[in-house]
């Protein structure tokens, strides 16, 4: 199985973090795997060969993680929910799923730290970061980190209709090549609310995953 590692989070907070390696094909991937009749549907209508993959490593990893098999249910908005009372968030690169499994709301991104990213930068980030991001060691890799981290935050709300550049803010760091943590605030209805990121790299892909503060 391509289980890469399953951990506990750091630093009081419960949970714990999956990582899958895409580097199956989706006949392997489809032995290992036990449909519903629900997911089976969904199955069906997937076109593409690569999000079949990424359908069936989630769920694979999922099923590792929990030590039994669970569906997933997704909400109006396409963010995946679990029956159960516990939070989940997934993404997935070209080589890497991720599944973040907490006791509290969180979210989590991996992108390849290799996508060229400066074209759009100026459509999600502010002028002060854009300002920021260009004083740091190495540009493109932290713009990679605020994609990521201002992606997770995005998936760490239930509200619609978020400004990426506008509301979704991170602090000034400086990146470390191997792991970290940096701040940031969400925006809502002219109030901040603060989070804390958390990064590392693994295969040439930066995973970032955050949770609001605690105000103690």
């Amino acid at each position: 199985m391509g289980v890469i590692k399953i951990s506990e989070l750091p630093e009081g907070h419960k949970g714990m973090l999956g990582i899958w390696n895409l580097s199956e094909t989706c006949s392997a991937l489809l032995r290992e795997f036990c449909f519903s009749d629900k997911e089976q549907l969904e199955f069906n209508n997937i076109k593409n060969d690569k999000r079949k993959c990424e359908f069936l490593a989630v769920r694979l990893l999922l099923q590792k993680m929990m030590q039994k098999k669970k569906e997933l249910h997704y909400t109006g908005s396409g963010k995946p929910i679990l029956e159960e009372n516990i939070h989940i968030s997934i993404s997935h690169s070209s080589e890497l799923a991720v599944v973040l499994l907490t006791e509290k709301p969180a979210g989590v991104d991996v992108e390849s730290i290799h996508r060229k990213t400066d074209k759009i930068a100026a459509r999600y980030l502010s002028d002060s970061e854009l300002q920021h991001i260009e004083k740091t060691p190495d540009p493109p890799f932290t713009r990679i980190l605020y994609w990521c981290a201002k992606e997770a935050l995005f998936k760490c709300t239930p509200e619609e209709g978020i400004d990426f550049k506008n509301q979704l803010l991170i602090k000034p760091f400086l990146p470390a090549s191997g792991s970290g943590n940096f701040d940031g605030q969400h925006l809502i209805n002219n109030q901040l609310v603060n989070f804390v990121f958390h990064y590392s790299i693994m295969n040439n892909n930066a995973i970032v995953y955050c949770f609001e503060k605690d105000n103690t």
